[in-house]
């Protein structure tokens, strides 16, 4: 992601969002979640704990508190949505970790520069859809999976007028 440093304004808000994941959910309505509650960075999870993913930990209040790679601290699993109020943040952020040698495997990921606001004292927020709302697309077979999946949905739901991605209703609790 800093790769794109040069295109991210500091004072504008950023959106980091896996390519490899579908969300069905209203992330418009999300991030106008974190804005409105006064959030400096937020993430999308669902429940896992499957090592595969990142995590979250959340205090009383709701506040994440840690962050952790390939580490299941809890059962809220990220869905590959960041978003932070400021790109000179998550570059910050990123920085930091960074220096910090805070790798996993050789590798660097988005989820850990939430440890880095969580250490400056920003607020971080967390807001949970439903397990069937995240469809993780990491791999050819996941691919074909979810391909299969829509043909028999839309077969099924084509005559009925339903769209097969997005849940109907409130799909995302602020937690």
């Amino acid at each position: 992601a800093l790769l794109a440093v040069r295109d991210i304004d500091g004072d504008e808000e950023l959106v980091i969002a896996n390519v490899t994941d579908l969300i069905r959910s209203d992330l418009e309505r999300t991030v106008r979640h974190f804005r409105d509650a006064g959030a400096d960075a937020g993430t999308v999870v669902f429940d896992s704990l499957h090592p595969r993913y990142s995590f979250i930990r959340q205090d009383a209040d709701g506040r994440v508190i840690e962050a952790a790679e390939r580490r299941p601290i809890s059962r809220k699993a990220t869905a590959g949505f960041y978003w932070f109020r400021h790109g000179s943040d998550f570059v910050r952020a990123a920085k930091a970790m960074i220096l910090k040698d805070a790798q996993v495997d050789g590798m660097y990921f988005v989820c850990p520069t939430l440890n880095e606001l969580i250490l400056e004292g920003k607020t971080v927020l967390a807001a949970e859809v439903p397990a069937d709302c995240y469809v993780p697309l990491k791999t050819a077979a996941l691919v074909e999976e979810f391909r299969q999946t829509v043909e028999r949905r839309l077969s099924g739901d084509a005559a009925a007028g339903h769209w097969p991605f997005v849940p109907a209703g409130d799909d995302i609790t602020p937690r």
